[in-house]
């Protein structure tokens, strides 16, 4: 960490990490079957200006 009169900041910096979308897919745990809640979610009309 530096300091220089009003400027306060850390130096370095981590490097992101980059997947896949099959890597991250792979790491996802399917939770089964959805809820009531969610599959209404899913079947409801647009109620605004949503582009589809």
């Amino acid at each position: 960490m530096t300091k220089d009169r009003a400027k306060v900041g850390v130096k370095g910096r981590r490097r992101q990490a980059q997947y896949t979308l099959e890597e991250l897919l792979a790491r996802c745990k399917g939770k089964g079957r959805r809820t009531k809640e969610e599959r209404e979610w899913q079947r409801a009309k647009p109620v605004g200006r949503e582009l589809i």
